[in-house]
């Protein structure tokens, strides 16, 4: 009786082998999955690295580019420094060119008609108010 299991188990039929390739292609298929996966968490995590880069090298840029514009700007309007900040890139380019393309107006004899070197009186009262509050605040410590 020994013999014949024995027999049976060393033969082989069609069936068997056609089992035997299926569960060894699916393992294979199962194992390569498990590397591909693998492979795009570390592609993630590298992709999220660069682009966290990225973010920080543009913001870099546009800051600089912004700070350029500023102080183009800045001396020519009399706008705060502040208020110009909370702008846009954008926003300060068309200003910018604005400023640029602008031109003093002038009489017929090219002598210009407002003096631009002469403090304004707008300017004036905002360094008053501007030293009345901080008197307010430094009497209120």
């Amino acid at each position: 009786m020994s013999i014949n299991k024995e027999e049976k188990n060393t033969d082989n039929t069609p069936e068997e082998i056609v089992e035997d390739i299926v569960e060894t292609n699916v393992a294979l298929l199962k194992a390569k999955i498990i590397q591909r996966d693998e492979l795009i968490v570390k592609q993630k995590k590298v992709i999220d690295a660069l682009t966290a880069k990225y973010s920080q090298a543009k913001e870099f840029i546009d800051q600089d580019a912004k700070a350029d514009l500023l102080a183009e700007i800045d001396p020519r309007v009399e706008t705060s420094k502040d208020i110009l900040m909370l702008k846009s890139i954008e926003q300060l380019k068309v200003i910018k060119s604005v400023l640029d393309t602008a031109r003093v107006p002038t009489f017929q004899s090219s002598t210009q008609v407002f003096n631009l070197d002469k403090e304004s009186e707008r300017s004036k009262l905002a360094n008053v108010t501007d030293e009345y509050m901080a008197k307010i605040r430094g009497s209120k410590k």
